[in-house]
C-alpha cells in the first residue's frame, strides 16, 4: 500500500497523521521548587539533578538528599509516565525531555524541570512524544525557543514550549513505534547495565591486583624510585597556532594521554615539524603524563605507547617517561598509575590552589613498590583482556543507539510505516496469539 501525503504547516506529513500543538498534549506543565540539599546527609526525599535527563530517559540516581528542615517545601512529585522537561539549563541541556520510565518514590523536581502528566492517554501515548521530542528536528525546535543574554544559562517560557507545533498520528500508531523503537532501547539498557558490571568488576580486580591485596605468585616486592627506572623528556616545544593541523608529522594529543591508558594512535592530530628543528620523538614503550588539571584527581594521568610509530611526538601539555630498565613492564606501570594507588601518589604531589600542577622534580624522587616483571606482564596482559572485553561491548552498545536514532528518524517522520492493517485486526490476531 502506498502512502499519501499532505502539505502543512510543517510540511509534508502522511495523510492519516493530524498537526496539532503541545499545548493539546502538556496539560499541567510544572515545575519543582528549589531547595536545600546535603550531600552528606541520609535522606527520605530527593530531588532530581538536571543532569538526571539522560538520553531520553530520566536517571533518579542523579539525585540530590533533601535536607529534612526542607520537605514541607518539597511539592511536584516524580510520577512514572510522565515527561520531564529542562526549561533552566546551558545552552546545550536546556530543553532536554525525559521519559520516566520507574517507579521514584520520594522523588521530587526542582525549579528548573517541569514535568507534564499524561492526561489524554486516548490521543498520546506519553512514550511515543518523549520520542519525537528527542527527534532532531522537534529537539532542535525546542532548543529554538530557549531566551536568555547568558553564555550559561537560557530559559524556556510555558508558552513559547506550547506553542510547537508536532504531527500526531493514530494511538495505534504511536503504539507500533513505541514497540518498535523499546525494543532495541531494552537491548542497549542491558547492554549499559553488562557494561557497568564488568566496569565494577575491573576497577575491583586492578585495585586488588596493583595494590598487591591479591598476589599472582609468592615472589617479593621490590621497592623502586621513579627517577632511577626511566628518563623524563618535554613535549613540543616552540610550536606556533599555525604550526598544527598540518604537516607530516603528528603528534599525541592531551585527551588521548588524559583518556586512555593506551595511547589511541587512530587518533593522532597533524603538526608541522621541520628537519632541521629538535623534537623528541616518541618510541613504543613510552609512558606519558599530563602535568597540569583543574582538580588534582587528573593530575599525572598515564598512557603508554604500544604501537611502533614514526615522525610522531608529544603535546606540550605533556612530559614523557623512557623506561631504561628491564624490570619494569610499561602497560603494568600505565595501569598502576590510573588505579588508585597511583591516584594517592599524584594527589599528595599535585600542588595548586585553583590549578594543580605535577612537579617532575619530586614525582622523579617517589618510590614505589612492584612486583617482578613477569607478575607484572601477566597483570597487565589480564587487565587488558577486561579491558578490551568492555571495550567491545561498548562498541556494540554505540551500534544498537545508532541503530535507534536511524529508527527514530524513519518511524517518526512516517517514512517508514508500521500499520499496514487495522488496530482492531492487530487486536484479534494478538488475541488468538495468546490463546495459542
Amino acid at each position: 500500500m502506498v502512502s499519501k501525503y499532505k502539505e502543512t504547516e510543517i510540511g509534508s506529513i502522511l495523510e492519516e497523521w493530524d498537526v496539532t500543538s503541545l499545548s493539546d498534549a502538556f496539560q499541567n506543565l510544572e515545575a519543582g521548587v528549589s531547595v536545600n540539599s546535603d550531600e552528606r546527609q541520609n535522606a527520605d526525599f530527593f530531588v532530581l539533578k538536571t543532569s538526571a535527563i539522560s538520553d531520553g530517559l530520566i536517571n533518579i540516581d542523579e539525585a540530590k538528599p533533601v535536607v529534612k528542615k526542607e520537605y514541607a517545601r518539597l511539592k511536584c512529585p516524580v510520577k512514572k509516565g510522565s515527561i520531564i522537561i529542562s526549561r533552566m539549563n546551558t545552552p546545550q541541556l536546556v530543553g532536554a525531555c525525559g521519559y520516566v520510565a520507574e517507579d521514584a518514590k520520594g522523588y521530587f523536581l526542582p525549579d528548573r524541570l517541569w514535568q507534564v502528566i499524561n492526561s489524554k492517554p486516548e490521543k498520546y501515548d506519553f512514550r511515543w512524544l518523549n520520542y519525537l521530542l528527542n527527534q532532531y528536528r522537534y529537539k532542535n525546535a525546542i532548543h529554538a525557543v530557549a531566551t536568555g543574554t547568558s553564555n550559561s544559562m537560557k530559559n524556556i517560557s510555558k508558552e513559547r514550549l506550547l506553542e510547537i507545533r508536532i504531527p500526531r498520528p493514530s494511538i495505534e500508531e504511536q503504539k507500533f513505534i513505541v514497540k518498535a523503537i523499546s525494543d532495541i532501547e531494552a537491548l542497549i539498557y542491558d547492554l549499559e547495565k553488562l557494561i557497568k558490571k564488568k566496569q565494577n568488576i575491573f576497577t575491583g580486580t586492578m585495585q586488588s591486583l596493583l595494590s598487591g591485596k591479591i598476589r599472582i605468585s609468592d615472589s617479593l616486592w621490590e621497592k623502586y624510585v621513579i627517577g632511577d627506572i626511566g628518563d623524563f623528556y618535554s613535549g613540543l616545544t616552540g610550536k606556533q597556532k599555525d604550526d598544527f593541523g598540518k604537516g607530516n608529522a603528528r603528534y599525541i594529543t592531551f585527551l588521548n594521554v588524559l583518556n586512555n591508558t593506551v595511547i589511541d594512535i587512530s587518533k593522532l592530530e597533524s603538526v608541522q615539524v621541520n628537519e632541521d628543528e629538535y623534537q623528541n620523538e616518541v618510541l613504543k614503550g613510552d609512558l606519558f603524563f599530563n602535568t597540569s588539571s583543574e582538580t588534582p584527581e587528573e593530575v599525572g594521568m598515564c598512557a603508554v605507547l604500544m604501537d611502533s610509530i614514526r615522525n610522531t611526538y608529544l603535546n606540550s601539555f605533556c612530559f614523557g617517561f623512557r623506561l631504561k630498565t628491564k624490570k619494569v613492564y610499561a602497560l603494568f606501570f600505565s595501569y598502576y598509575f590510573n588505579s588508585q594507588e597511583g591516584r594517592k601518589i599524584m594527589r599528595v604531589l599535585a600542588q595548586g590552589a585553583t590549578r594543580f600542577n605535577l612537579s617532575k622534580d619530586y614525582f622523579s624522587q617517589t618510590e614505589i613498590e612492584l612486583p617482578p616483571y613477569e607478575d607484572q606482564v601477566e597483570i597487565a596482559q589480564t587487565l587488558a583482556d577486561m579491558e578490551g572485553d568492555i571495550l567491545s561491548l561498548e562498541k556494540k552498545c554505540l551500534k544498537y543507539k545508532a541503530i535507534k536514532q536511524g529508527m527514530m528518524e524513519e518511524l517518526l517522520t512516517g517514512k517508514v510505516r508500521l500499520v499496514s492493517v487495522s488496530y482492531t485486526h492487530l487486536r484479534a490476531h494478538e488475541t488468538r496469539s495468546n490463546l495459542v
